[in-house]
């Protein structure tokens, strides 16, 4: 079985990174973002509730109301977008859970798996929504 990055992560860095271009003068409402974005509405609804719930945005409602960013570009890392969602990337359980696999004190690619691991979630960390939308240019 592949290790895929799921479409809720991947609508998650789209509506973030279109939050993000947005900036702070104007709320985007949810039909907005679903409809730039081409995600589902009821989709979006939940992907925002979970990104809210992660402090991530905020919402407003009402006249004017919708949803902005609360950190900056630069301070929200991928890694902040994956956990938020509660989808990280795990390429295999015994490099993120000890008791995974029975065979771990013996098995001989355990190593290569975790330090594989290692540099993923260091990219994860490193990269953020400004290193995103800097390389759309």
């Amino acid at each position: 079985m592949a290790t895929y990055i799921n479409r809720r992560t991947s609508y998650a860095m789209q509506t973030l990174v279109r939050l993000a271009l947005a900036g702070d003068d104007a709320p985007l409402s949810r039909d907005v973002i679903a409809k730039s974005e081409g995600i589902p509405a009821p989709f979006l609804e939940k992907i925002l509730q979970q990104l809210a719930g992660a402090g991530l945005i905020e919402g407003k409602k009402g006249p004017g109301g919708g949803y902005r960013l609360v950190h900056a570009p630069q301070d929200v890392s991928i890694m902040d977008v994956m956990n938020s969602i509660g989808e990280p990337v795990e390429i295999n359980r015994c490099t993120t859970e000890e008791d995974a696999c029975d065979r771990s004190n013996c098995c001989p690619s355990a190593a290569i798996w975790k330090k594989v691991q290692r540099e993923i979630d260091e990219i994860l960390r490193r990269e953020t929504l400004a290193s995103v939308i800097d390389g759309m240019t």
